[in-house]
């Protein structure tokens, strides 16, 4: 029903903007900052092989020797609960780039999805804010 897609290339930019303005932690980022972040992250996605269509958007920012962080995992709602978003971390995690490097992420509400990939929670971490546009 879907392909994996890899490289910013061959994203459909505009559908994965598109994707990331339903999110709420996304939803308020300007364009322009969005669009350099694609510029500067490994992108994932996955296309509708029916229409062709891109239905999930994820970026990937690392250093390639210790970490990588994993953010703006997007699934369009009529395909979530379909297997996209497993297909995206499955390739993300098997990539030789990231396969063995420590990774990051960020999320209030997906805990547990992330955790059947090996994330756990931790009390180590702090973030720090961006600054509101």
């Amino acid at each position: 029903d879907f392909d994996i897609i890899e490289g910013r290339d061959n994203m459909q930019m505009d559908a994965g903007m598109a994707l990331l303005k339903t999110t709420h932690w996304a939803s308020k980022r300007p364009e322009q900052q969005e669009r350099l972040a694609m510029e500067h992250s490994f992108c994932y996605g996955a296309r509708c092989r029916k229409t062709g269509r891109q239905i999930a958007f994820a970026r990937v920012v690392t250093d390639y020797g210790t970490t990588y962080y994993l953010c703006d995992v997007v699934v369009d709602p009529a395909w979530q609960h379909k297997g996209v978003g497993r297909a995206l971390l499955e390739a993300i995690q098997t990539n030789p780039l990231f396969r063995d490097l420590r990774g990051i992420l960020v999320s209030r509400d997906a805990q547990p999805f992330y955790a059947k990939f090996g994330f756990e929670k931790s009390d180590r971490g702090m973030v720090k804010p961006a600054k509101e546009s």
